[in-house]
């Protein structure tokens, strides 16, 4: 059921993914269901009405999707897509998704609703009197607000704030954490979205058109080195040296190591490389500036010392500067791409190696272009049936990225969360059936579990002060 009393019909399911393919949104994952959702292509490009595509409501129970070809991993696209409700959005040349910000307008139909939204200030949701779904919430309500990220663990310390995500934990935050036993104890770590840390390049245009010279900047990366003594020094396991691009448990990653020794650490082999694009001992060679996507201090710390790890290697100078997140994808789009040089980090959509290796088609956000990688994907995002030889296509695909060095990867993160002590969460903080914590990326229904004990009546938090 809707908040509003109205019940939630396969129109509305229909009426969102209309509203997200008509490029008068330029909605942000468009490129999700391209090569998939029948007529969706021509609806981006402005061909077709966004009411054409190719979704139906047979009845207000049945939505019917039909596709451009046999796609199994269909149902996993479409898992994290809540709808939007048709009669507030309205239709195709009327839009009206500002009713999601006005707590007065705003409709919902999952365990919370919008209260208070103040922009760039605060957020507050509360519990939803009319949802009638399996994760019936606990909590009154959630509070979110906006500031600098950075602060947060020092506003942890001082209970103003409940959680705080791993990425904006620095390395001296891990040491404080590991030496208080509660703290500890409530580091939350976990897997989550299978995220890799990576350099990118324009491969279109010199220096990065010369695969000696990405090969070059890969094999002068120090990752043990650097995940043992920034990363990892605290003793708390973040990340870990990566050699490919899908990390370790993800369907189709590189279990057996045969990709292992492409990108591995070897610094006499980097140089002779970079001697063999023409810049012996780094002469000649442009200074670069290396960019990130809006990191937070810790991560910024990786990179920097990825920076230093390749720059003391090759004798070249390379900066890193930290963009504004629009900014930074603004480059990373734009073709040309105006991103020479970027460090940036990607995890699932959903679990199935098409999302991970599809963002390095040619078609993607990457400068880099390989035809049997895009047609050896292509030919594997059809197979249906055949589990063993579609694997072994992907994997075919990695090492083609792995060896033209499409890209140069760093790390494979370990996620994590910290909660105060009388945060509880019962299901969120069992263990699931890979024996990881159930509280990470994609459960969402955690937050209808958690609730707070009374233990917190023996701090001095935000509620009292």
């Amino acid at each position: 059921m809707w908040n509003n009393g109205t019940p939630v019909t396969a129109t509305d399911y229909v009426r969102t993914w209309q509203f997200m393919a008509d490029p008068a949104h330029a909605y942000d994952f468009v490129w999700m269901w391209l090569g998939i959702i029948e007529g969706w292509d021509e609806a981006v490009a402005g061909e077709i009405a966004p009411d054409e595509i190719g979704m139906v409501a047979v009845d207000d129970m049945t939505v019917q999707v039909f596709t451009q070809g046999t796609i199994p991993f269909t149902p996993n696209v479409f898992h994290f897509w809540p709808p939007l409700h048709a009669e507030s959005l309205g239709e195709p040349g009327n839009w009206h998704p500002e009713y999601l910000l006005d707590p007065a307008t705003a409709v919902s139909s999952g365990p919370f609703q919008l209260k208070e939204f103040v922009p760039g200030d605060h957020m507050v949701l509360e519990a939803n009197p009319e949802y009638t779904g399996f994760m019936q919430p606990r909590l009154r309500e959630r509070r979110g607000f906006y500031g600098d990220p950075n602060t947060s663990f020092l506003a942890f310390q001082n209970h103003e704030v409940d959680t705080v995500d791993y990425i904006w934990l620095k390395p001296s935050d891990y040491e404080i954490i590991v030496n208080d036993p509660v703290m500890r104890e409530n580091l939350r770590m976990h897997s989550g979205d299978f995220r890799t840390d990576y350099l990118l390049f324009d491969t279109f245009n010199p220096p990065f058109n010369d695969v000696n010279v990405r090969l070059a900047f890969a094999k002068a990366v120090d990752r043990q080195s650097i995940a043992d003594n920034v990363i990892n020094a605290s003793g708390v396991q973040t990340a870990l040296p990566a050699w490919s691009f899908l990390a370790p448990g993800f369907p189709a990653w590189d279990a057996e190591g045969d990709l292992a020794d492409t990108q591995t650490y070897d610094c006499p082999a980097a140089q002779q490389l970079l001697a063999d694009a023409g810049y012996p001992n780094g002469e000649g060679f442009p200074a670069q500036d290396l960019k990130l996507r809006n990191e937070g201090e810790g991560i910024q710390s990786w990179y920097i010392a990825v920076a230093a790890s390749i720059s003391e290697c090759l004798n070249i100078d390379i900066t890193v500067t930290n963009l504004e997140y629009t900014t930074y994808m603004d480059a990373l789009l734009a073709r040309p791409t105006t991103l020479q040089l970027g460090g940036v980090s990607y995890g699932m959509d959903y679990l199935d190696p098409s999302n991970m290796l599809g963002v390095w088609h040619s078609s993607g956000r990457h400068s880099w272009r390989n035809a049997e990688y895009d047609d050896l994907v292509r030919q594997a995002n059809l197979v249906v049936g055949d589990t063993e030889g579609r694997t072994q296509m992907y994997k075919d695909a990695e090492r083609i990225l792995v060896e033209d060095v499409g890209g140069v990867f760093l790390f494979w993160r370990r996620l994590g969360t910290l909660f105060q002590p009388y945060i509880a969460g019962p299901e969120c903080f069992k263990p699931d059936a890979q024996g990881v914590e159930a509280m990470h990326w994609g459960n969402e229904w955690c937050y209808s579990d958690f609730y707070i004990t009374n233990e917190v009546e023996n701090y001095d938090t935000y509620r009292t002060q």
